[in-house]
């Protein structure tokens, strides 16, 4: 049964790897980019305009992460190597980490809520990463110990930010799923 939903589970993953694939080949497709402390940001919707604040965005997110987390900030240069910028994502989710890419996936609504809450966006997803570069494979007898820790995360970097009501409507929304 196990090996039935880890095929479940790398079925619903593929699909996004082309995705990111697609992405990379980038520049015959003229997707905006930009470095942003290291990290490449693309833009792979079909709004170019939006470029400048999605990369305004993510500078002021990882700005926020480097004032309040230094050494969490020092460990996401090293785990992520890019962030893209997606028209849509399977399953309703708004933030993704493909494992194996080291590379993550957000979706314009997303991207376009407050700075703190893409901020906690990317520290779930660098966890992801972190466990990727270890070779910690997500699997669905995984997924909610994996989860788990992402959201520890969360709230541990929250808790290093100045109160902000954002903050407080996003884990408490985070705590109900």
């Amino acid at each position: 049964m196990r090996c039935l939903e880890d095929a479940i589970y790398w079925l619903r993953v593929r699909p996004i790897a082309r995705i990111v694939q697609a992405l990379r080949r980038g520049a015959a497709h003229n997707f905006p980019r930009s470095i942003i402390h290291g990290v490449e940001i693309v833009d792979g919707t079909d709004d170019p305009s939006q470029s400048s604040v999605y990369f305004n965005r993510f500078r002021d997110s990882f700005d926020l992460i480097a004032r309040y987390d230094t050494r969490r900030f020092e460990r996401i240069l090293v785990d992520i190597r890019s962030i893209e910028v997606v028209p849509d994502l399977p399953g309703n989710e708004q933030g993704f980490f493909l494992f194996g890419t080291e590379a993550c996936l957000f979706t314009p609504k997303f991207v376009g809520q407050d700075t703190t809450v893409l901020a906690i966006g990317i520290v779930h997803e660098a966890i992801h990463a972190r466990l990727d570069r270890m070779r910690v494979r997500q699997s669905s007898v995984r997924t909610d110990r994996i989860e788990r820790l992402c959201r520890e995360a969360e709230v541990e970097f929250s808790r290093r930010c100045p109160p902000h009501p954002e903050i407080e409507r996003w884990l408490k929304e985070r705590s109900l799923r």
